[in-house]
Formats: C-alpha cells, structure tokens, sequence
C-alpha cells in the first residue's frame, strides 16, 4: 500500500505543477495579448487632420491644422482621447503644422515634464495645460498669438 500512496502523490504533484504551469502559461499569454492591444490602440485622431500616437513614453500630434476642443462633460475629469492612457507618457511633442491646442486639450496629463510646440503654432485655448503639476519645460513660441 505504501508504493500506492508514494505514486499516487507523484501523480497529484505532478497535475498540480502541470496545473500551475498551464495557469503561468495563460496568464503570461493574456498579458502579452493585453500589452500588444494596449500599444495598438495608443493612437487615433484629435482634429479633422490631426493625428496622436504614443511611443517610447511620448505623446506625439501631427498632421495640418487645429486639435479639437475637449470639455469636461458630466463631471468627468478625463479630457484628450489619450487621458486612458496617462501613465504611458511623459512628453508631448506636437510636430510642425498644428496650428492651435484645443481647449482642455492636455488637461490632466500629470505625469509630464516636458513639451514641445512647432513655431507652426498660433494659438493655446483655454485650459490647454490644466492640471499638468510636473510640466517644467515649455517654450511657448512667438508664432503664438491666443
């Protein structure tokens, strides 16, 4: 009886390591699945020519022409199409040919630091840098008017 047993539980660790590495394998599976669709959807429009990406921890807007405006609706606190993604970057870079931030339009971005605008730019609307407490590099160029 006792080499029935000893197989027995060398059956049963032997299901409960398969078992745990099935789990790790999952996990580690909707992980990487989770991370591919995070990266994914990290871009999308913000005005009629206007595009956002973010890569390598930096928020990046191109394209011609003016951001759209983002207002707070219902007391929700989020603003931009990225403000999902908050914690993915700490830089914004908007490229020559955008010509206006829209209003609210980085409001709340908390964690940046640094941005950078294109000499293309002509106006900054109301609340555009709202709320970005880490925000300690800013050149505002002269092309800016509003």
């Amino acid at each position: 009886m006792a080499i029935f047993d000893k197989f027995a539980t060398y059956i049963i660790n032997l299901y409960q390591i398969f078992t745990m590495m099935k789990k790790k394998l999952l996990l580690t599976v909707v992980a990487l699945f989770t991370a591919y669709l995070c990266t994914w959807a990290q871009s999308g429009t913000c005005g009629e020519n206007l595009t956002w990406k973010i890569e390598n921890g930096v928020l990046t807007i191109s394209g011609t022409g003016e951001m759209s405006n983002y207002y707070p609706e219902n007391g929700d606190d989020r603003h931009g199409p990225w403000n999902d993604y908050l914690e993915a970057f700490t830089s914004i870079v908007v490229e020559e040919g955008v010509t206006a931030i829209g209003e609210y339009g980085f409001a709340k971005c908390s964690n940046v630091t640094s941005a950078s605008l294109p000499s293309t730019l002509t106006n900054i609307e109301f609340c555009a840098f709202e709320d970005c407490k880490n925000l300690t590099t800013l050149e505002i160029p002269s092309s800016v008017t509003h």
